[in-house]
């Protein structure tokens, strides 16, 4: 019996929010699909094995007419019931729960009328298993995606990655939770359970027959534009919009209201997570321009190339294994806007901020932490280091996911 999560306990957004589309949609993505992952199933059995299927589908998002959307639903087929958990009356999801050092192997399924893939979000896998724009499924058919959870306990996500598509494609749903536990973070005596509330904050907008619309260039100008870290603005109209759940943007919002139980509370030990672990001095940098223009992006005056999916530039090669000093620089363009850059395969720290942080919003950065994205506000330099780990062809791109689908999003090699 899986375990599900009533509606009343998993707040969800939907509401007015602004979003660019850069370039024409792509109704297919070219013969890069293919049917599985060639290497699945030659590995050890894993301990969780899971199909996922992508597809159409209605939800009740606001009063009166169903909303049309897009969906994963999930399915499991070897390991614990409680390792995919659906969300009771939302279109995301389902959860995905895993602990570290398990092996996953993922059967993805393609129900949509268009290629897709699945990028695991913050998440340390096989450079061919990372969800990149060539390695797509087309419609009808599988991508076998396999590999051993390496990282810490955390709230990791998935979504889709074809390039071109991406952010229409998580605007319309397909987007769930990933979560990964481990023997530190039960030591730490976390609070669990029902205690253990996740929580995803989305713009959407909608016409007068409740479907949803995704904004066109022309339409979007509030806020960060395009459809941001969840495909639907990162802060135009308000993080939730000012639709269910009100507030445009800049205004004051409720996330949540909580009733406090009348029993004598029990004092508990205080929680005291891990410090981070010294960094070694990196011996390798580099320097990436961020610049907007003409409603398209650019990365050191690079965009991603649909006709060599597997370009890389001299100064995108990487040292397996070394540190690395990447500097990420938004001082290059017509349009200054804040970009946040995600790097894939790797988690980084930052180690300078250097530049304008807008006042409204720096006591609220949090620097000290590893990171698989960071904000860069206009006029900034953010420093940031990392060592990868895994070999071979990676992503990075700005988050904001109508940027990224424009072409500001590049390839890096680890090797």
């Amino acid at each position: 019996m899986q375990k599900t999560i009533n509606r009343r306990e998993f707040l969800r957004g939907a509401g007015a929010a602004s979003a660019m589309l850069l370039t024409p949609p792509f109704a297919l993505l070219p013969s890069a699909t293919r049917t599985a992952h060639a290497g699945a199933h030659s590995g050890p059995a894993p301990d969780v094995e899971i199909l996922l299927t992508a597809t159409k589908g209605e939800a009740p998002v606001l009063s009166g007419r169903s909303t049309a959307v897009w969906t994963y639903r999930g399915k499991v087929l070897k390991g614990e019931a409680g390792s995919v958990q659906p969300i009771s009356g939302s279109y995301l999801g389902p959860i995905i729960r895993v602990r570290k050092g398990q092996r996953v192997r993922i059967h993805f399924e393609n129900a949509l009328a268009e290629a897709s893939n699945i990028h695991w979000h913050g998440l340390h896998v096989p450079d061919d298993m990372d969800g990149h724009p060539r390695h797509t499924a087309a419609p009808g058919k599988r991508y076998v995606y396999e590999f051993e959870i390496k990282d810490r306990a955390g709230t990791y996500w998935f979504h889709p990655h074809p390039h071109g598509r991406t952010g229409h494609q998580v605007y319309f749903g397909l987007a769930g939770l990933f979560i990964v536990s481990d023997e530190e973070e039960q030591a730490a005596q976390l609070p669990a359970g029902e205690y253990d509330l996740p929580l995803i904050l989305q713009d959407r907008s909608f016409d007068k027959e409740n479907r949803l619309v995704f904004l066109s260039d022309g339409q979007a100008g509030r806020g960060m534009g395009g459809g941001g870290m969840m495909g639907g603005g990162m802060m135009g109209g308000g993080m939730m919009g000012g639709g269910m759940m009100g507030a445009d943007q800049g205004q004051e919002m409720a996330i949540a209201r909580f009733t406090l139980a009348r029993e004598r509370p029990v004092r508990g030990e205080p929680v005291r997570l891990p410090q981070p672990q010294p960094l070694l001095e990196p011996r390798f940098e580099v320097t990436t321009r961020l610049a907007f223009a003409r409603m398209r992006g650019s990365l050191n005056g690079r965009t991603f190339d649909m006709r060599n999916m597997s370009a890389v530039a001299d100064d995108e090669r990487l040292p397996l294994g070394k540190p690395v000093s990447w500097t990420l620089e938004n001082s290059d363009g017509m349009m200054d806007m804040p970009h946040p850059m995600h790097i894939h395969g790797v988690r980084f720290r930052i180690m300078r901020r250097e530049g304008p942080t807008p006042r409204s919003v720096a006591d609220g950065l949090m620097n000290g932490c590893y990171k698989d994205s960071v904000l860069v506000f206009p006029g900034e330099r953010v420093s940031v280091q990392l060592t990868p780990t895994e070999p071979g062809l990676f992503m990075y791109h700005c988050h904001n996911l109508e940027h990224e689908d424009g072409g500001m999003m590049r390839n890096f090699l680890a090797a």
